[in-house]
């Protein structure tokens, strides 16, 4: 017993200390994403009543605004507020039934996207990525990055990718309208003028931040 309790905690603190380098996804891994046991989030993504689980391009919204993060990585804690501006701006506009917004945590567990999203109030769902299935169908994601998503075709088409995440929400959404009305236009033509710092190390990687779990909320 005693043995099983120490293997247990070894395990767990494994776990903690690791870096946040995202897993390589296998040759035909599973996109799909876990449906949402909220009732309102299934109703924002549009998603049956009985649905289990659901790809990106299931969500029922003109444009899809992805925020790919980690829970420990120290710029996606401290950048969230910018999101969460974005988000809400949307709303602000009418414009919530047409523009939706999901996080994805790149290598993180369910139980870390939950703390992340209760932490840092995100207003939208978030997913676990643990093995990077979803951030690697759009490259190599360095965290916190940001990708855009129209409906074309009955299919999702990128018309934005971008490394961090937007600190100036209404010239940001405004890049986007325009991205969606004008396709031919260079999907990276002005990407980095709306982007913060990132986490440091190769894509789909970050520095693992200092804090915490019970000291996220101090960055908000």
């Amino acid at each position: 017993m005693r043995l099983n309790l120490q293997l247990t905690s070894l395990s767990l603190l494994a776990a903690l200390w690791a870096g946040c380098a995202s897993m390589p996804s296998s040759p035909g891994s599973d996109p799909s994403l876990p449906a949402p046991q909220d009732k309102a989030e299934r109703a924002y993504l549009g998603l049956a009543a009985d649905a289990s689980a659901f790809k990106l391009e299931e969500v029922q919204c003109e444009m899809l605004v992805v925020d790919f993060f980690d829970m420990y990585c120290h710029v996606c804690q401290s950048g969230a507020k910018h999101m969460d501006a974005l988000y809400h701006l949307v709303q602000d506009r009418g414009l919530g039934n047409r523009i939706k917004f999901v996080g994805i945590g790149v290598g993180d567990t369910p139980l870390e996207v939950a703390m992340f999203k209760d932490k840092l109030h995100v207003p939208f769902p978030v997913f676990p990525d643990r093995k990077a299935v979803i951030a690697r169908q759009y490259g190599d994601i360095r965290v916190p990055s940001v990708v855009a998503l129209v409906h074309r075709d009955g299919k999702f088409e990128v018309i934005h990718r971008s490394t961090g995440l937007p600190e100036h929400p209404e010239e940001f959404l405004e890049h986007l309208q325009n991205q969606a009305a004008h396709p031919e236009a260079s999907r990276q033509s002005r990407a980095d003028r709306f982007n913060s710092a990132t986490c440091a190390g190769p894509p789909g990687h970050c520095t693992r931040s200092d804090l915490r779990l019970s000291e996220v909320t101090a960055v908000r």
